[in-house]
């Protein structure tokens, strides 16, 4: 007999009224698998000026859907309020309002998890496949120094395995508004495995680019600013010399210098 683990899913909203129940829906229609169940899906209204609109049905199958509302303390906050309120899961699973997962994302991606024994995955997006490998290969492995170079998970796509761990060890630093998703997968990775599946598996906000066009990444100099204290942070627990900061900055900059010259190009051939 197989053992059935539990799935508990974190959904912030902010002002997403007119996506939200798009963003549910998917969650609702993710493929059964005999491996996992979906227990739980925590919507939490951040402060919105426009609340959460209600959902016709508060439970489907054996799934309870939990709106709960905060005041505004951004996505960070919210999530760890989310976090704060799980029922016992054995993975935990984030999705932005504004996206959508494709019907076999969990399936696939928990299935590729207990196969490789990683402890976080993610999935490409539509505008995120510059990680792509061999398309023969499931998986990608992303280990904590492929990681510390360049964030390799969209939190809409991520699942963490959080059997072991302490509920408050993912809580993601609430006094960062941007970059600050990558400062928990960054704990995780430390001693600890993680994978990309090598497809496809989520809508991410239509199609938006992965920075520089829409949202909280269009703002890319606070971006730069996240990942520079995500950077003193990692040194602070003791997991990357002090003396290893200096090129790593002068890498994030250069990165930094690319975004800024990529987002330029496509704004002049918008124009043109």
């Amino acid at each position: 007999m197989f053992e059935m683990y539990r799935v508990s899913v974190i959904v912030p909203y902010y002002n997403n009224a007119d996506t939200i129940h798009r963003c549910v829906r998917s969650i609702f229609e993710q493929e059964p698998d005999s491996k996992f169940q979906i227990v739980e899906v925590i919507v939490i209204d951040d402060g919105s000026s426009i609340p959460c609109p209600a959902f016709e049905d508060r439970s489907y199958s054996n799934t309870v859907l939990k709106l709960v509302r905060k005041p505004n303390g951004g996505a960070a906050s919210a999530r760890n309020y989310g976090l704060d309120r799980v029922d016992s899961p054995d993975f935990v699973a984030f999705l932005d309002a504004d996206d959508a997962w494709y019907p076999e994302k969990t399936r696939l991606m928990i299935g590729e998890m207990l196969a490789n024994n990683a402890a976080i995955a993610g999935s490409l997006s539509v505008s995120h496949t510059f990680y792509r490998s061999d398309p023969s290969q499931n998986t990608i492995l992303v280990r904590f120094w492929d990681q510390l170079k360049t964030n390799r998970f969209l939190t809409s796509t991520t699942i963490i395995d959080v059997r072991g761990m302490e509920i408050d060890e993912i809580h993601f630093p609430e006094d960062q508004w941007y970059a600050e998703e990558g400062d928990v997968f960054l704990k995780i990775l430390h001693g600890k495995k993680g994978i990309l599946v090598n497809q496809v598996l989520i809508d991410y906000s239509s199609g938006k680019a992965a920075f520089g066009q829409a949202g909280a990444s269009a703002k890319l100099w606070k971006m730069q600013a996240g990942e520079i204290r995500n950077y003193y942070r990692v040194c602070k627990r003791g997991h990357m010399s002090f003396c290893l900061l200096p090129p790593f900055l002068v890498y994030s900059f250069l990165k930094y210098i690319r975004r800024v010259l990529i987002t330029q190009l496509k704004r002049e051939n918008k124009r043109a």
